[in-house]
């Protein structure tokens, strides 16, 4: 037992794990198939002899046991590492890079595929990962962990999330041009919250010198459409209330501005300071993304009271009756946004449409 102790080595791996084999008196010769019972029964009342009468075994065999295990004799629970992968040499004799290598990208993914057929987790459902299913058989429960399977399945769960991210753009596109009644006013909306990203990029990067730049960055924009898309609506329904209270087309501006800028400056303000407030936390990547998604607030409100309804007014009087720009959405069969002449509702615009009302 001496040797026991004395004998481990350490070499690296995860966190609190001894990595090396314990040293043995020899008698250790059989090979990786499968044991019998009384070989089996052996050797673990060996190892907890040796726990038992030295702390240095205690503490590293207890790594690889269940809590309770050096108390009862026996675990109802085991884990082990098996290091795997080595230089890889080229034909030149140069030892290549990890990151010119692809050998161990095959190997990983051989493996893989035997532990999915194994364990019969399926790989064939959209939007599902085979690592939610079960690695179980008739009587065992396992789970394992490999850093380059962990890698590729982070890939993978990234290229399955975009779609998200496609499916709410679209969504929040379609609801746009319902709302607006236009297909041009739902895309120029949708501009606008995009617009929102390089800007609030610019001002994170270089007036905040930030450049910490992670993937939970990017759900900054689910943010950024939720507010964009509320913001325009607030612009778009104080611009059609706007004809019952005023005659001039700039009356008009000057009050959907006015309505607008009040309402969206105090909504935009506070979730604003309330992701402003995550700077302060100790977890770096969360305090950086709530300046990043702070800053896409403020660029959205910025636009929604400058770019917004300028592209509104051009598109109001240059543009609203042009065939295939100005047209509405076919399923309202009117324009959502009954305008008034610049003249001061005379008119074909401020006349012809005062009928159809809202």
């Amino acid at each position: 037992t001496a040797e026991v102790e004395e004998g481990v080595a350490c070499s690296g791996g995860y966190t609190g794990m001894p990595t090396a084999p314990f040293w043995t008196d020899g008698s250790h010769t059989r090979k990786c198939t499968l044991l019998d019972e009384a070989y089996v029964a052996e050797r673990a009342a060996w190892l907890y002899a040796a726990a038992a009468e030295h702390e240095g075994v205690r503490d590293r065999l207890g790594f690889f046991l269940a809590s309770d295990a050096l108390q009862l004799n026996e675990t109802h629970a085991s884990r082990s590492s098996v290091p795997l992968g080595s230089p890889v040499v080229g034909k030149d004799g140069r030892v290549v890079e990890p990151w010119e290598a692809t050998l161990h990208e095959d190997f990983v993914e051989a493996a893989k595929k035997r532990l999915f057929n194994k364990f019969k987790m399926r790989e064939d459902r959209p939007f599902w990962s085979p690592w939610r299913d079960s690695a179980e058989t008739a009587d065992l429960s396992i789970r394992f962990l490999s850093g380059a399977m962990l890698q590729g399945e982070f890939g993978d769960l990234m290229k399955t999330d975009f779609f998200m991210v496609i499916f709410s753009i679209l969504f929040v596109l379609v609801y746009m041009c319902y709302h607006t009644g236009c297909l041009t006013l739902g895309c120029l909306g949708l501009l606008m919250i995009l617009l929102s990203f390089p800007l609030a990029l610019f001002l994170y990067v270089v007036v905040f010198r930030v450049r910490y730049f992670a993937m939970i960055h990017v759900l900054a924009i689910f943010i950024a459409l939720g507010v964009g898309a509320d913001d325009i609506f607030v612009y778009v329904n104080a611009w059609r209330h706007s004809r019952r209270v005023a005659t001039s087309f700039e009356a008009r501006i000057a009050y959907a501005h006015r309505k607008t800028y009040r309402a969206v400056l105090a909504t935009s303000f506070t979730t604003a300071v309330a992701f402003f407030a995550t700077w302060v936390s100790p977890v770096m990547p969360v305090g950086a993304f709530g300046c990043f998604a702070a800053l896409a607030i403020v660029m959205t409100f910025a636009l929604v009271i400058s770019f917004f309804p300028a592209a509104l007014m051009i598109w109001e009087l240059r543009f609203r009756r042009a065939k295939c720009v100005g047209c509405c959405c076919p399923c309202i069969g009117r324009c959502a946004l009954p305008s008034v002449g610049p003249e001061g509702g005379g008119g074909e615009a401020g006349g012809g449409e005062a009928g159809g009302g809202e």
